[in-house]
C-alpha cells in the first residue's frame, strides 16, 4: 500500500479493496471508520446532499483528502461531485447519466471503475473512460 496517502497508508493493513458502497457492511477497510458516514447514521439521512448542514466542515475536509489520493483511487476524487451533480439534476436524470458512462459503447454491458476490458464483448475500457469527468 505504499502508494496511498499518509493518512490511509498509516492506518490501514494490507486488505483486499472490497467495497459495496458507504451504506452496506461489506466496506473497505478505510471506510469503515469513516465519520461522514458515521454522521450520516447519526442524523438518519440517506446521503449527505439531503443534510442541512451539506457542504459542511467534515465534507470539506474529506474534498481535501480526496484530491490527495485521487491518483491511486479515482473514484475518491469524484464522490462529492457527483453528490453535487445528484443534488442539482436529481436522482432520475444523474441515473441515466452514470449509466451512459458506465456502460460499453460496444455492447451496452455496464463496467465498473477498474475494469481494464468488457467482461461481456472484451472490449478495451481504459480508453474508454475519463476519470477526471466523472
Amino acid at each position: 500500500m505504499g502508494g496511498l496517502a499518509g493518512p490511509l497508508r498509516d492506518n490501514l493493513n494490507p486488505a483486499p479493496l472490497e467495497c459495496w458502497g458507504c451504506k452496506t457492511d461489506l466496506l473497505f477497510e478505510g471506510c469503515r471508520r469513516c465519520g461522514i458516514r458515521a454522521c450520516a447514521a447519526e442524523k438518519k439521512v440517506e446521503a449527505c446532499i439531503l443534510c442541512s448542514e451539506y457542504p459542511c466542515q467534515l465534507v470539506q475536509e474529506r474534498i481535501l483528502m480526496m484530491e490527495r489520493i485521487k491518483e491511486v483511487l479515482p473514484h475518491c476524487a469524484v464522490m462529492f461531485k457527483n453528490l453535487d451533480s445528484l443534488k442539482e439534476q436529481g436522482l432520475g436524470f444523474w441515473l441515466e447519466e452514470q449509466k451512459n458512462k458506465w456502460s460499453c459503447p460496444d455492447c451496452g454491458a455496464l463496467f465498473t471503475w477498474y475494469q481494464k476490458e468488457c467482461r461481456q464483448c472484451g472490449r478495451e475500457l481504459i480508453s474508454v473512460k475519463d476519470h477526471s469527468n466523472y
